[in-house]
């Protein structure tokens, strides 16, 4: 593989980047974007609630959501592991992360996409048929 010459390199420590680095690339090559002007912040993206089961592989449900065509930008939450203890569940774009949730934290799991691409309903039915989540 090779590097395109004319890429920015970006540091950054567990995803912390500047939205304006992060979107730049996308509203420009986007046909969506490039067609009319930009639209203020809370239009670019839609986010919805996975219904999750009392108990879930929460490294099997990160793995899979981080492993979607590009529905699922950002997703975060706490669920119930199988052993029962809290997990925090973080993902942004195909980089997952699963560790140890505060003990007060309440199950659940929100997920943001672009605008007009993401369907929370897809993104649920997607994750029961690979196994990582049963029907509630």
């Amino acid at each position: 593989s090779t590097v395109n010459p004319e890429a920015r390199k970006v540091c950054s420590q567990q995803g912390r980047v500047a939205p304006e680095i992060v979107l730049d690339n996308l509203f420009r090559n986007s046909p969506v974007f490039a067609s009319q002007p930009a639209p203020a912040h809370a239009h670019l993206f839609e986010s919805g609630t996975l219904t999750l089961p009392d108990l879930v592989d929460a490294t099997a449900l990160a793995k899979h959501l981080a492993e979607q065509e590009p529905t699922v930008i950002r997703a975060k939450g706490f669920v119930r592991h199988h052993d029962n203890t809290l997990q925090t569940i973080q993902i942004v774009g195909r980089r997952w992360q699963v560790g140890d949730a505060p003990p007060a934290a309440r199950c659940g799991m929100i997920c943001i996409g672009v605008a007009g691409s993401i369907d929370i309903s897809a993104v649920q039915s997607a994750a029961i048929a690979a196994g990582t989540l049963r029907k509630v």
